[in-house]
């Protein structure tokens, strides 16, 4: 072989070398921009294209909450092994969040000292073994008709109650595997039906949608007045990163009396009270009493006003810089209803903003938090192209990423929101005429994947046009019949199907 052809092959080969090197540097590349190990708190987890699997949770057990975020991210799923627990006793009850779609196999098992869980609805999957070893696992409710549940009988543990739709998955397991089923009482069914949660009044229907939102034990709670509207506006975002329901706290003992008993049945005593706003909104003699059910762990979000309240339930989120915020108005309440679940599920705080300014707390917010999308809920007869412009400075964005999302009345920004924003579960219907039902539905809502569209004495044209394009399969309505009508009722029942 000739000297030249020696010089040429060995060129050849180093060229080889770099391109295969800058092949495997792409590759790392493109990886770790998808998948990013971290941990946070009491659990481990990867985010992949935006979405958090939990790897491992190292909490101390009793009550566990699963958060619906980590760092700004939605988790969804629960990976293989995740829960295991070696004590056997130590996880007592388990909260899984509405975003969640898959659980991997042998995530909860050995956790012995666990007597019930709620699957979500948007769970798709659940691995092999799940729930093996469970042993004081008494009963386990399916709240989708279609889970895949892994086909093995060790998935769910033998003398565990299932309970589910008919027909429905979780059925045909039990039957193949011979368990006691039970099946879901048709009148809380939100599947292929019109879905009520009501009280005799706001307080008892506020009950009646967290009992829904909420059925085993949780956390935390978040407590606002039922008599005004403005610091609790905000809170819905946090309810559901805390996974927490909104309980309407009433002027009156026997108000207040309900829920400190539905505290009292339903919160962990080491659990966390927040309330909303000063003691001019929810009495220090409230809090003296919730002290005095044994729950020490009290925090109160409240400013001099409305709009230093929005900032300090803000401040709480722990958003990261450059997520977007939400402005609506402080002077009335719909926008906020509207948009309410949506903000939730998007973890988006929620301002309030005057018609024509910002108040400095919010500036300072704004400033703070360096959104690169504002959204402003509401036309310029409610919130001003002044407060835009203003905005447009503080946070130093384009025009194009400040979006206003409005219609002619109340009811029209309520659609419009909802057809921007296109969520993909079923729809919740409030009266657009008061604020109680619909603040304390906005977890529920966002739980499952639904708008809160704001209605009168009837639903629009407009409104049944759009949700004759969501191939509606349930609905829930939130208020009894004097709030919200039979007629409403009736009209969702026959879209339901469609």
């Amino acid at each position: 072989m000739k000297e030249g052809d020696i010089i040429r092959i060995f060129k050849n080969n180093i060229f080889n070398l770099f391109l295969v090197g800058l092949m495997m540097i792409s590759i790392f590349l493109c990886w770790s921009s998808q998948t990013q190990a971290a941990t946070d708190g009491d659990y481990t987890y990867t985010v992949t294209d935006g979405e958090v699997q939990i790897t491992k949770y190292s909490g101390s057990g009793g009550i566990v909450t699963i958060p619906s975020t980590l760092s700004g991210f939605p988790v969804t799923s629960i990976g293989d092994d995740a829960f295991v627990d070696w004590s056997g006793t130590s996880i007592t009850s388990i909260s899984i969040p509405q975003g969640v779609t898959s659980i991997g196999n042998t995530a909860f098992w050995g956790c012995k000292g666990l007597t019930s869980i709620s699957i979500p609805q948007g769970v798709i999957s659940i691995g092999n073994g799940a729930f093996s070893n469970c042993t004081g696992l008494i009963a386990i409710s399916f709240n989708s008709a279609t889970t895949t549940i892994y086909d093995d009988a060790n998935t769910i543990p033998d003398a565990t109650k299932i309970i589910g739709y008919d027909p429905s998955t979780a059925k045909d397991y039990a039957t193949k595997y011979n368990r006691i089923f039970e099946v879901i009482d048709a009148n809380t069914n939100p599947v292929n039906s019109v879905r009520r949660l009501f009280g005799q009044d706001r307080i008892d229907t506020a009950l009646a949608i967290c009992k829904a939102t909420y059925p085993d034990k949780v956390a935390n709670v978040i407590l606002a007045t039922a008599d005004n509207y403005p610091d609790a506006l905000a809170g819905s975002v946090l309810a559901y990163k805390l996974n927490a329901p909104i309980l309407l706290v009433g002027s009156s003992d026997a108000d207040q009396e309900k829920v400190l008993n539905y505290m009292n049945s339903n919160l962990d005593p080491e659990g966390t009270v927040y309330i909303l706003g000063g003691t001019a909104v929810v009495s220090s003699a409230m809090e003296g009493k919730v002290t005095a059910s044994g729950f020490t762990k009290i925090t109160r979000l409240g400013g001099t006003g409305r709009y230093e309240t929005s900032v300090k339930i803000a401040d709480q989120l722990g958003v990261k810089t450059g997520t977007s915020v939400v402005l609506v108005s402080g002077e009335n309440y719909p926008d906020a209803l509207s948009i309410s679940s949506i903000a939730a599920e998007m973890q988006n705080p929620i301002l309030l903003v005057q018609k024509d300014g910002l108040s400095d707390a919010v500036k300072q917010e704004i400033a703070a938090i360096k959104p690169t999308k504002v959204y402003i809920i509401g036309g310029e007869g409610v919130i001003s192209a002044t407060v835009e412009n203003q905005v447009t400075q503080l946070a130093g964005v384009d025009q194009t990423n400040i979006v206003r999302i409005g219609g002619i009345d109340r009811y029209a920004t309520s659609l419009a929101v909802a057809q921007y924003f296109k969520l993909t579960g079923n729809v919740c219907v409030a009266t657009g005429n008061n604020f109680p039902d619909a603040l304390a539905g906005s977890v529920y809502a966002a739980n499952h994947n639904a708008s809160i569209i704001l209605a009168d004495g009837s639903l629009s044209d407009q409104v049944i046009n759009y949700l004759r394009t969501k191939k509606l399969t349930g609905a829930t309505l939130f208020g009894g019949e004097a709030v919200i009508g039979k007629g409403i009722e009736q009209q969702l029942g026959q879209l339901i199907g469609q």
